[in-house]
């Protein structure tokens, strides 16, 4: 937490995230105990259950998700909105430059 440019509010979102998706995911695998029981006591509403625990998980994942996306945030400036001016051009020393650099390098000394 005390690292420099990591900001505390940014912490603090990823925690608020992190303590939903954890409940989320408790209640899902509720859900899931409830409808396995269900089944195996051969209940009629077991199908609804299954339904019901599908659309919890799918919730329980986009609240995971969410919060891993906060998370990258913290360390990965590089994907914080605003910084992409923080970010090297691509023109100015990039990938592709080095590439074509050392191609021209070792044609130059085949010869």
């Amino acid at each position: 937490e005390k690292l420099p440019g990591i900001m505390e509010s940014m912490i603090e979102m990823h925690e608020e995230a992190a303590t939903i998706a954890i409940w989320l995911m408790g209640l899902a695998g509720l859900a899931a105990l409830l409808s396995l029981f269900a089944h195996w006591q051969k209940k009629s509403f077991s199908k609804t259950a299954f339904s019901i625990t599908l659309v919890l998980a799918l919730v329980c994942f986009a609240a995971m998700a969410r919060t891993g996306y906060y998370g990258g945030q913290i360390r990965h400036t590089e994907i914080r909105s605003g910084t992409e001016a923080a970010l090297p051009n691509s023109n100015e020393g990039g990938v592709g430059e080095k590439g074509k650099e050392g191609k021209e390098g070792k044609d130059k000394d085949d010869d």
